[in-house]
Parts: structure tokens; sequence; C-alpha cells
């Protein structure tokens, strides 16, 4: 019983040492929170380099790309505005009717007598082109003609030297026979020809058309 009680007492004496112990460990954590939330953190002070490790590098080309798509948008803005107005307008120029010139008096007389004076030169061209052609045919006739007469002679000149000898007779005879129907058909060709230039040259005065005899 007195060792119970020794210890009773020594309990009873050790509880409030315990207990302001137990206080001041608690007070002791609290004090140290509050001491660690109050005291400011040191800031961290940005320097160059900081900023050139932080600031992403853009390549040129990317800006060269966005400088020209900035520096085109309002020549494409311009061109779309000025579609717009080209689409807005078309539906009136196309209903729009032309526009109709009266011609004066005297600018229809002119038209008439240009487009008479046209005629007048295609069917003068048409007389006189016939009348040249005519022309160069009896030309042509006539010079063969020409030709037809030097051959007969020399053909008789020769007969004459040779003494009927150099073309036989019966050879001459019959070359001065060939020549004589070569020239009469010339002569008949001529005198044709000259009968079509007549008739030409007539029909073309009476178109009122001037030819030459």
């Amino acid at each position: 019983m007195r060792i119970d009680r020794m210890g009773l007492m020594l309990l009873l004496l050790a509880a409030p040492l315990w207990a302001q112990q137990s206080t001041s460990l608690g007070d002791a954590a609290r004090d140290e929170r509050a001491a660690h939330q109050s005291t400011p953190r040191a800031q961290h002070v940005y320097t160059n380099d900081d900023l050139q490790r932080e600031t992403p590098t853009v390549p040129a080309v990317a800006e060269s790309a966005d400088s020209k798509d900035a520096a085109a948008q309002p020549a494409a803005d311009a061109a779309k505005e000025g579609a717009a107005k080209d689409a807005a307008a078309s539906p009136a120029a196309a209903t729009a009717k032309p526009e109709v010139k009266t011609k004066t008096a005297e600018e229809l007389r002119e038209e008439r007598e240009k487009e008479y004076e046209k005629r007048n030169r295609e069917i003068n061209k048409t007389y006189t082109d016939r009348i040249q052609k005519l022309r160069e045919q009896m030309n042509t006739a006539r010079l063969q003609l020409a030709k037809l007469a030097t051959a007969k002679a020399q053909n008789m000149e020769d007969f004459r030297r040779s003494v009927g000898t150099n073309p036989s007779i019966p050879d001459y005879n019959a070359q001065q026979h060939e020549y004589d129907a070569q020239i009469s058909a010339q002569k008949d060709l001529i005198s044709s020809l000259n009968a079509e230039l007549e008739d030409a040259m007539e029909a073309a005065r009476h178109a009122g058309v001037r030819v030459a005899n």
C-alpha cells in the first residue's frame, strides 16, 4: 500500500510537468510553422541570359512568309472588291442596248454615191477585162499570121534557088498548100476576134464605160 501511494504521488507530481512539456512542444511546432510561412520567399531575378533561353526563336522564313502574306492581303482584297463590282455591273451591261446613231441626209447621200461608184468600177472592170483579153488574142493571132507568111515566102525562095530540085516539085506544092491552110485559119481567127472585140466595145459604150479604140 505504501508503494502504491508513493507511485500515485509521483504520478500526480509528474502530471503537471508532462502537461507543461506537451504544451511547450506544441507551441514550439506552431511557432515554427508560423515563422516559416511569414518568411518571404526569395524572388528569382531574371537576366538577359534567362530571357534568351526562354524566348522561342521564330524562323526567318516564316516571318518573311507572314510579311508577304500581310503585304499581299490588301491587293487580294482590292481584287475581290473589283470583281464584285464587275459582277454587279455585268447584268446592266448585258441588258444595255447599243446606242444607234442616226445618220444625216448628207451622210446617207455620200454612202449611196460610194456604193454607186463601187458598182460602176466593178462593171467597168468586167468590160475592160473582156476587151483587153480579146485584143491580146488578136495580137497573138496576127503575130502567128506574120510568121506563116514569112515561112511561106522563104519556102518559095528556096525552091526558086534550087531550080525546082530542093525541095522537089511535089513536096514544094504540099508545103505551100499547108502554109495556105494555116494562113487562112489565122485570118479567120483574127476576123472572129475582131468581131467579138467590136461587140464588146459597143456593149461597153452602152453601159457608159469609156474604152479606147
